[in-house]
């Protein structure tokens, strides 16, 4: 488990205070070293501290091993890092009892050794080492070599929270918010996490960020939140960055900056930030804040599906499916829908569906297409709930049931899906599976040809040809087949021919003044 927050050499060399403590209780040269140190002059702390360290000076080995673990001035050197923080924590200094801790932690320099490293942890957080406090507070917390134990977690990171140590205010006010060993409080956490912010740690930061984009104990306020995502990302906090793209992005008019947003997204994108690579993609494939570039948004869709973003996965599929950006190959698109369909996305599930009804890329299979389809049915894709509905209709792979077909028809047709609207007119028309109603029928018609679906246009028509539940009425008549006939695609020529010859069959019958005025009523349509 990393100890959190910190980097190797700055968790050794961070206590500055108790380093200082001890520099000036010692002789000049002892501070002399250690000051050329802090100032990169490793040639000058090498000399000065190197005689101070043999003769035992505590605070010069310990300043000695870091030159020397992180081969600052020396060739790196662990395990003569390890002996010379062992002597000084000998003696009781407690930097280099965390420093050796670290060691045996790690496993660099010293033999891995977790109990070791507690009892060294221990040693200098009982003397008040604020990064030792913490790095118990984080064992506690997960169980790691001691059992686990919140409530301890949280009285070692509050040890540590009182020299304004920022991490372990960090961590301390996700306690506080989680109720997690002590009693959750928002206010508490508020305060620790806003100290650890004003701190300078990014992870506060970027807390801070998303507590006043939410509105969480605090009135929601997007500049704020910016701001402090801002200081975030400008540590190189992934998710802080790709949280600022998302302001831009999603920004008012006005305000929006979809380049900016790019910027960000790519910020965290090369961080590895799944979410930011996947939205990096997105901007990419559309063209939008970027050049569009296919074979890029593939790149980030990749990165960002191998790392099981089911957006991304999904995403990959269909540029594999539909051949943008990457040789078309729907084997390889059913291989990133299904890892998709797998984490519940509805979508990927009615597509591989799809292809597993008419073995496209994988190998056909109705009972799995049907299985498929009622996942992503219910989980409220139109697309899928049209398909059930229509294999409900026709018994095919299922068991017929005509009020079942309605009802999953209605799902999808109140979600605007213009041939479930059909459809579901067609049951209503005739008394299929629910109660006749011609009222329903037609309207339902209507709101499928207005989205230009051409059968409900065909039948639209029909209905004013003969006056069924309605006037006859040879102009709205001529007005839906008209629309009909252009919409029937090649495939559909016995339907298209169908509705150009009842067309002309009304267009017969009507005086040129009431055609010239359908005519007119068909190209405002058009024109929508």
């Amino acid at each position: 488990m990393p100890i959190r927050g910190f980097r190797l050499k700055a968790l050794i060399g961070a206590n500055g205070a108790a380093l200082m403590l001890a520099a000036a209780a010692a002789a000049g040269p002892l501070e002399d070293g250690v000051s050329a140190a802090r100032t990169g002059d490793y040639k000058t702390a090498l000399r000065l501290l190197a005689p101070l360290a043999a003769t035992g000076t505590a605070a010069a080995q310990h300043e000695l091993g870091i030159l020397h673990r992180d081969g600052l001035g020396v060739a790196r050197d662990y395990a003569k890092a390890a002996a010379l923080f062992r002597n000084a924590a000998s003696q009781g200094h407690a930097p280099a009892q965390f420093a050796l801790g670290s060691l045996h932690y790690s496993g660099i320099g010293a033999a891995p050794d977790l109990a070791a490293a507690l009892a060294w942890f221990a040693k200098a957080a009982e003397q008040g080492h604020a990064d030792a406090q913490h790095a118990l507070g984080s064992l506690h917390l997960t169980g790691n070599g001691v059992p686990k134990d919140a409530a301890k977690a949280a009285a070692w990171y509050r040890r540590a929270a009182g020299q304004q140590h920022a991490p372990a205010q960090f961590q301390l006010g996700r306690l506080y918010a989680q109720g997690l060993g002590v009693e959750k409080d928002e206010g508490e956490a508020l305060r620790w996490l806003r100290s650890s912010a004003y701190g300078g740690f990014a992870d506060a930061q970027a807390a801070m960020g998303a507590i006043y984009a939410e509105g969480r104990g605090v009135p929601q306020d997007s500049g704020e939140a910016e701001y402090w995502y801002r200081k975030a990302a400008g540590q190189g906090h992934g998710g802080a960055q790709f949280e600022i793209g998302r302001l831009l992005e999603n920004a008012p008019a006005g305000r929006q900056d979809l380049a900016e947003a790019a910027g960000w997204y790519r910020k965290a994108a090369e961080r590895g930030h799944a979410a930011a690579q996947y939205h990096l993609g997105l901007l990419l494939f559309t063209g939008l804040g970027l050049p569009l570039d296919y074979a890029e948004a593939g790149v980030w869709f990749r990165r960002s599906a191998v790392q099981g973003n089911a957006d991304a996965q999904y995403a990959l599929g269909s540029l594999y499916y539909n051949g943008l950006g990457v040789a078309r190959d729907f084997a390889e698109a059913a291989q990133w829908y299904r890892k998709a369909a797998d984490q519940g996305k509805a979508t990927a599930q009615s597509i591989l569906a799809a292809m597993l009804e008419r073995g496209l890329g994988v190998a056909k299979d109705d009972a799995a297409a049907t299985a498929l389809y009622r996942r992503a049915a219910q989980a409220g894709d139109a697309r899928a709930q049209y398909a059930l509905a229509t294999r409900y209709y026709a018994g095919a792979g299922i068991e017929k049931d005509l009020a079942e077909a309605a009802a999953w028809y209605r799902k999808a047709a109140e979600q605007g899906h213009a041939e479930a609207q059909y459809w579901l007119g067609n049951m209503h028309y005739a008394g299929q599976g629910v109660a006749r109603d011609w009222t329903l029928a037609l309207a339902w018609y209507r709101k499928s040809a207005d989205q230009g679906e051409p059968n409900a246009q065909y039948a639209l028509g029909g209905i004013h040809e003969r006056g069924t539940a309605l006037p006859q009425d040879d102009a709205e008549a001529f007005v839906w087949f008209s629309l009909a006939a252009e919409r029937f695609g090649p495939a559909l020529a016995e339907l298209r021919a169908a509705a150009e010859a009842a067309r002309d069959r009304v267009a017969a019958r009507m005086p040129a003044q009431q055609l010239a005025a359908a005519q007119s009523l068909v190209r405002a349509w058009k024109a929508r």
